[in-house]
């Protein structure tokens, strides 16, 4: 839509089961769409970090090249070049950071970021999206990604005894509030925290909170899956002769 809209939703996988593949498809119909942005919070870590760049490069973006020159994932169908260009404002080794302004591109042309949940990170790409907005007033349409939603995002302050939002909750809400037409989709295998977020949660400077308003999707379980149930009497069933968990 040409119009502003605010959409807010969950997706819950199994441990290990491709919500990653998940949200790779997701990354790329939203292209095909028209999203110009998008911005993917890929944990706390490092290496997860750099593993889901990777990942997005070969399967997403079509830049990916191993470390013997050959081409994976989308880049032997059709490579990342003049015709097709999705920039990359993060790379392998490096995050968002401040030092990172040479990186980050004009985003009326499709753009895709995989950032940690880390506050200097946050706060650099935020510094960075609202100095675009001051330039070019940015009207795009961006689709934030939160890989492990559970983790970090979610609001644990008490505003009854005057409390502000927890750091990375708050960052990421006005990250969401930079953008007038905006889709925020957290992936989880244990979504109970984000269920639990006061749906009528809102501030004027953060906007919104991050409950998931619009949507709860439960991925289905790949036909080849091994997890506690096929494993464990999960359910205590007096006729299951598997053991107890």
């Amino acid at each position: 839509s040409d119009r502003p809209f605010d959409k807010r939703g969950l997706v819950l996988g199994y441990v290990q089961s491709g919500k990653t593949a998940n949200f790779t498809g997701l990354i790329n119909k939203a292209y095909d769409l028209g999203y110009k942005l998008i911005i993917v919070l890929s944990g706390m870590h490092n290496d997860l970090r750099a593993q889901t760049q990777i990942r997005l490069e070969q399967e997403a973006v079509g830049s990916y090249i191993d470390e013997k020159g050959r081409k994976k994932g989308v880049s032997q169908i059709r490579e990342n070049d003049k015709e097709h260009i999705i920039s990359t404002w993060t790379t392998v080794e490096q995050d968002i950071s401040i030092s990172s302004y040479g990186m980050v591109k004009h985003i009326n042309e499709p753009s895709l970021l995989v950032v940690k949940k880390n506050k200097d990170v946050l706060e650099a790409l935020l510094e960075q999206l609202r100095y675009h907005n001051s330039l070019y007033e940015i009207d795009v349409p961006v689709l934030v990604i939160d890989d492990e939603a559970d983790q970090a995002s979610v609001d644990t302050s008490n505003p009854d005894n005057g409390e502000d939002p927890k750091t990375i909750n708050r960052l990421i809400r006005q990250i969401l509030e930079v953008f007038k037409r905006k889709a925020y989709v957290g992936y989880t295998a244990t979504p109970f925290a984000n269920l639990l977020i006061d749906a009528n949660k809102e501030s004027q400077e953060e906007g919104q909170d991050l409950y998931p308003k619009d949507f709860l999707i439960g991925l289905p379980k790949p036909k080849d899956y091994c997890g506690p149930e096929e494993f464990f009497n999960v359910y205590e069933d007096e006729e299951n002769e598997k053991p107890s968990v």
